[in-house]
């Protein structure tokens, strides 16, 4: 898969873009079975383009598309993150709760 991100505002990145790639491009991520589905290992890029996903909790939604020469990929358009540390508080004072 080739992973290319939103042009529209390059500060600040709110939409991934997922298009299947050939093999022998040297710039592609490689889709991997994980135990109960697949995964693409974007660490690297996403701490590149400044998703720091380590501290922050990010949720998305995902979007089939079609380009113009009628191949197909997938948007991932990322929603407000939240700090985990906040995440990981809320939940567990949401368990208190119970």
């Amino acid at each position: 898969m080739r992973v290319g991100v939103s042009a529209k505002e390059r500060q600040k990145i709110d939409t991934l873009y997922l298009v299947p790639a050939g093999s022998s491009i040297a710039d592609a991520f490689s889709v991997i079975q994980a135990a109960k589905g697949y995964t693409i290992e974007l660490g690297k890029i996403l701490l590149e383009e400044g998703i720091m996903y380590k501290t922050i909790k990010y949720t998305f939604t995902i979007e089939p598309f079609l380009l113009d020469d009628g191949m197909g990929g997938y948007e991932l358009r990322l929603h407000e993150p939240i700090p985990k540390l906040f995440y990981i508080w809320s939940a567990f004072k949401d368990l208190q709760r119970q």
